[in-house]
């Protein structure tokens, strides 16, 4: 079930969303079980004159992972976003920049939680019809106390893992 809203007040844009979503208990085979999916999403953003936008999002309840089932006995999910852009028309540029946050169980069986986030950050400059400048710095980290990221397993070391990425590149559209 879901409902959204959208309406321009003057120079100013709106958007609201949410969503809930349920499912029956899965009956798996082994000792490892698992609750049905019961979570909510909201979302909102706002736009200024069309060249600034800031928004942010909320998903929490019974899931694991990515939309994953979550393990009978395991922690609630929480993950939020926030993020905008502004845009320069007369340049033409556009900055953007975005952060998550997600909270969930993880390894199934531990006492922690798995912790995720992320920031993003990038830009892109018009050169001409179709063709767009684009360069991006992405950085991220996964965490989970007694959980070895490195050999996939229970383990005291290998907690953390966190990555980079600079990238740079052109779209050319004809």
């Amino acid at each position: 079930m879901g409902l959204r809203y959208r309406n321009a007040f003057g120079p100013v844009g709106l958007a609201i969303a949410g969503i809930w979503t349920v499912s029956g208990k899965v009956n798996a085979v082994g000792p490892q079980q698992f609750n049905g999916m019961n979570l909510g999403n909201v979302g909102t953003q706002g736009t200024f004159n069309h060249y600034v936008s800031v928004g942010g999002n909320v998903l929490w309840g019974a899931f694991n992972g990515a939309w994953g089932l979550q393990p009978v006995g395991g922690a609630t999910a929480v993950a939020w976003t926030v993020g905008g852009k502004y845009t320069i028309p007369q340049a033409p540029i556009t900055f953007g920049v975005n952060y998550f946050d997600y909270k969930y169980q993880g390894q199934a069986g531990l006492p922690t939680q798995r912790v995720s986030r992320g920031l993003d950050v990038g830009a892109s400059y018009g050169l001409g019809p179709g063709v767009v400048l684009l360069a991006e710095y992405a950085w991220g980290e996964n965490k989970q106390g007694d959980f070895d990221f490195l050999t996939n397993s229970v383990g005291p070391t290998g907690n953390t893992v966190w990555s980079q990425l600079v990238t740079g590149g052109m779209s050319v559209r004809f």
